[in-house]
């Protein structure tokens, strides 16, 4: 997925900044060279980092299906630096990614409509230390994406330092522009994720959220779809970010499957993206196949430090999304960027790799599912920018493409 400067840029040295600054305020910091210190960072936070990327990996032969949120600190003796290193190795990539969803909309031409109340309200669902709604935020603020106008964003976490560590961070850079409120509350993603009596949102967010659930696909989809009948506005639109992994990836896949037979009485719910339609997901016919996005991104300078460290390597971000609205208007009405048919439009699911002097190979998903595909690469203008056809990139949209051939092997004869 391509991703504009702007937001690469203020992810970069920008970010680093605020980060600093405000954990030498809450004493997490010693000094502002402590993000620089080899020492500080090999003592402090590179044996957590790598405990908790063993956690979120499953690379534990005892970690069970989902990741348990208590293990998250479980060595409560050291809990202070195990929240410094959660915060500073997987904060920045997590509200990345969660920006990264808002930049695809907005270059797909997404415009709020007015609110029907005078505040925007959002909310982010397991919020953590406020990672996507910080990156939600963030966005805003480059880009002016959000409304006009007075905006809150609600947290319901259920661990309650956490919680109050990502408000006091959010509030630490956006206390002008959002007000917060936090909710310590464990939810039940099976059932409704929000209480009966709570208002409705123009909003919703969650983040790495489904991951902690060994719940099954079918239930996640009946607490999801009862949460966004009864609280999510018109007009509104709700974003799902999870980890790339085979299995959680395919979790939310066949969460989208399952979603997707609700939707067929219920009209005004609809998929934005990934897949840009309704149709059967092509990874789920195979059972050693998902489907990933991938973002890149420069990385914060300490960030670089911490990876050279850890033996990690984040130069680029991948996840799984889903993007759902909640409006009677068509696809291509909520998104005007999107033109042609449906049936001729197709977004890039995998890397493209050369075949020959000029073809690259490449994996494709339509209406009619995935399929293998080839292009003669020309310069080309396509929905998401001016590329180089030789480096179509995993996330690129062809639209009116002219295809032919079989799903075995197609080829892609035009595009815009």
């Amino acid at each position: 997925m391509r991703v504009s400067t702007a937001l690469i840029d203020q992810f970069n040295e920008p970010l680093e900044e605020k980060i600093k600054s405000f954990l030498l305020n809450e004493h997490y910091l010693t000094t502002p060279e402590d993000l620089k210190s080899r020492r500080f960072l090999t003592r402090s936070v590179v044996p957590h980092v790598e405990a908790l990327s063993q956690l979120f990996n499953r690379l534990d032969p005892d970690q069970p299906d989902s990741v348990d949120q208590k293990r998250y600190y479980a060595d409560t003796k050291n809990r202070k630096n195990r929240m410094l290193s959660y915060f500073l190795s997987f904060m920045p990539g997590n509200a990345f990614r969660a920006a990264a969803v808002l930049d695809e909309l907005k270059r797909l031409g997404f415009v709020w409509t007015t609110p029907s109340s005078p505040t925007f309200r959002a909310v982010e669902f397991g919020a953590g230390v406020a990672s996507a709604a910080f990156g939600c935020a963030e966005f805003d603020r480059i880009f002016s994406f959000f409304p006009d106008g007075p905006k809150s964003f609600a947290l319901i976490e259920a661990d309650k330092p956490t919680l109050h560590f990502g408000e006091k961070w959010f509030n630490s850079v956006h206390n002008g522009s959002w007000s917060t409120r936090t909710f310590p509350h464990r939810i039940e993603v099976s059932q409704r994720w929000l209480p009966k009596t709570a208002p409705t949102f123009h909003f919703m967010i969650s983040s790495f959220f489904l991951n902690e659930s060994v719940a099954e696909p079918s239930s996640w989809a009946e607490g999801l779809f009862e949460t966004l009948e009864h609280h999510l506005e018109n007009e509104g639109l709700f974003v799902l970010v999870e980890p790339a992994l085979r299995t959680q990836s395919r979790k939310v896949l066949e969460l989208r499957a399952e979603l997707l037979k609700k939707f067929l009485d219920h009209p005004e719910f609809k998929i934005l993206t990934p897949c840009l339609g309704h149709q059967t997901c092509g990874a789920l016919k195979s059972d050693s196949d998902w489907c990933h996005e991938e973002v890149r991104w420069w990385r914060p300078p300490y960030l670089r430090l911490l990876d050279e460290l850890t033996s990690l390597d984040r130069k680029s971000l991948p996840m799984t999304s889903l993007v759902i609205a909640r409006s009677r208007r068509s696809r291509t009405e909520i998104l005007p960027a999107l033109h042609g048919s449906d049936t001729a439009r197709y977004r890039l699911v995998s890397p493209s790799h050369s075949v020959g002097p000029r073809d690259v190979e490449f994996f494709l998903c339509g209406q009619e599912g995935k399929r293998r595909a080839q292009w003669r690469a020309e310069r080309k203008t396509v929905s998401t920018g001016l590329v180089d056809g030789a480096d179509l990139q995993r996330g690129d949209i062809l639209q009116n493409a002219e295809l032919s051939g079989d799903f075995a092997q197609t080829k892609v004869e035009s595009f815009d």
